[in-house]
């Protein structure tokens, strides 16, 4: 496969357990296309044309820009600090009713994991679990709970639903581990992002053919669109919480050369961001395996 990013090419690296993430911004045209007059008209420079802002529209767009910048930054941080390992658990929580109150999940997260940590450690001790939560907004208005959670000593860690659902109380959990094989961050991101072709089609969410995609679900063939669950979040919603001890990747300048040995790796692929000075960004994406070679 041909590479995206020239080896001399000036690089962001994003290092993140043993995930690795190039980003190179391939252009930039310095001559912006609109200029802002007021609060809420600008001018095309091209013809001249005075036009009105929809700020409706572009409060959309911003919110839509951030969550997506949280989604990168979701991956990143399940990369530096998950693996599948026996020390770590995927718990799922929701409730019996259909409730959709923001705050009130965050008050009962809150809640809920002082409880289980009283319970996993007991109520003297001062060790804690580490977790990534990440509120998950449903098509008929109800929100879920996901949370990646691990033992910090490294011991093996598992608790049955009924007894976790007890600790919870507000309904159903659903616990399960994930094999050292599973890309967890992909996986955990794509299932939270993507919707069913049916529910965005319902809820009249905009997307193009290419975001359509199908997966085997229980066997069967279901149709998603990805990121279409990203229109169901509220403006300024904090997307994920962790906890104090949950590590930030490593983000630094350099060159394609000077931080990989191997030209292989696990996948490469491009997209474009663009605005008003059309900025087309390179992204290449590695996967080592823990003794330091690619998978």
């Amino acid at each position: 496969m041909q590479s995206l990013i020239k080896k001399g090419a000036p690089v962001q690296a994003i290092k993140a357990g043993n995930y690795l993430e190039l980003r190179y911004l391939k252009h930039r045209n310095t001559f912006p296309t609109t200029q802002k007059l007021d609060a809420d008209h600008f001018v095309v420079l091209a013809t001249g044309e005075i036009k009105e802002y929809s700020h409706e529209a572009k409060a959309r767009i911003d919110n839509l820009k951030n969550l997506k910048r949280s989604f990168n930054e979701l991956r990143y941080r399940v990369h530096e600090n998950f693996s599948g390992a026996r020390s770590e658990l995927w718990v799922t929580l929701t409730y019996k009713e259909n409730m959709k109150d923001a705050k009130r999940l965050s008050d009962d997260f809150r809640a809920f994991i002082k409880r289980l940590n009283e319970f996993v450690f007991g109520r003297k001790s001062k060790m804690g679990l580490d977790y990534i939560m990440v509120p998950e907004p449903q098509g008929r208005g109800a929100w879920h709970a996901h949370i990646l959670m691990k033992r910090k000593d490294g011991q093996n860690f598992f608790i049955e639903n009924g007894e976790l659902a007890k600790i919870w109380g507000h309904g159903f959990v659903t616990v399960r581990r994930i094999s050292e094989s599973t890309n967890v961050a992909n996986y955990l991101v794509s299932y939270l992002g993507d919707l069913p072709l049916n529910e965005a089609q319902n809820l009249q969410i905009p997307f193009d053919d290419e975001a359509v995609k199908e997966v085997q679900v229980e066997g069967q063939s279901k149709k998603f669109v990805k990121g279409a669950r990203l229109f169901l979040y509220p403006k300024g919603m904090q997307y994920f919480r962790t906890s104090a001890g949950i590590l930030k990747p490593e983000k630094y300048m350099t060159t394609k050369k000077e931080t990989l040995r191997e030209p292989q790796y696990a996948y490469e692929h491009e997209f474009k961001i663009d605005d008003d000075h059309k900025q087309k960004i390179q992204v290449e994406q590695y996967l080592f395996s823990k003794s330091g070679s690619k998978k």
